[in-house]
């Protein structure tokens, strides 16, 4: 009972919040089978980016985060001394670019038709493939093409089970008696070695994944895990420098 009550209370702050800096307007509907948007998990997103000001945004799966990480991209963008132009047709990305990956092109258009035209050019929508694979003897699966960039900031939400494809050793992420295994994305595994001080990782629910990822990567993170509001986030705490 606790814990619908403080979801209940939970989202009322998050549509308050959401309603307050401009971006509740922006979280019209697309495609009849998408989900509802969860404005708690919204709200955290963006206080988050807000307050961390990532410069390099990596989504996986997308939708009404989409827009949601934009917009506060956009707003830190506008509180600097001089705000970056807009992107003009076949230029680079600007500096602060938020990458959505996913494994449906259905979708990716039904996002990309939503975003509004102002943020448009913070976002760079990339689809790949999801392929089954083996990492030290546990099965998880991995997007095929990832762009090639050091995320700041991830928020892990995809893919769907059902978009991954093949199996290791007959195991596959679609069930012989119906029904979806439960996502294990290894992508993070394979950026490790390479992400930089302060990067942050946004989990919404799938917990599973959260223990692959606490057993999997190597380097020192702080982990917390919240189950009211079904998230966890992974923080490095490893600072770099010149040897």
């Amino acid at each position: 009972m606790l814990g619908k009550w403080l979801r209940r209370r939970n989202e009322r702050c998050a549509h308050d919040y959401l309603d307050g800096v401009g971006v509740l307007t922006l979280l019209r509907g697309g495609n009849a089978g998408e989900i509802p948007p969860v404005l708690y998990d919204l709200y955290n997103l963006h206080r988050q980016v807000r307050s961390r000001r990532p410069r390099t945004i990596l989504e996986f799966g997308v939708g009404f985060s989409t827009i949601v990480l934009a917009h506060a991209m956009d707003m830190n963008l506008r509180e600097r001394p001089q705000a970056e132009p807009a992107k003009a047709k076949g230029a680079p990305p600007p500096a602060h670019q938020l990458w959505s990956v996913d494994a449906n092109a259905a979708w990716i258009e039904n996002a990309r038709g939503k975003v509004p035209e102002p943020l448009r050019r913070l976002v760079t929508f990339h689809h790949s493939d999801v392929q089954a694979i083996e990492l030290a003897g546990q099965l998880c699966h991995r997007y095929t093409k990832l762009p090639n960039i050091v995320p700041d900031f991830v928020y892990l939400d995809g893919p769907d089970p059902g978009d991954v494809k093949g199996e290791v050793n007959g195991l596959s992420f679609t069930l012989a008696h119906g029904g979806p295994r439960q996502v294990v994305a290894a992508d993070i595994v394979l950026m490790e070695p390479s992400l930089r001080a302060g990067f942050f990782m946004i989990l919404d629910a799938r917990f599973n994944n959260m223990h692959f990822l606490r057993h999997n990567l190597r380097r020192r993170y702080r982990v917390r895990v919240d189950r009211v509001n079904r998230l966890s986030t992974f923080e490095l705490l490893e600072r770099t420098g010149r040897h």
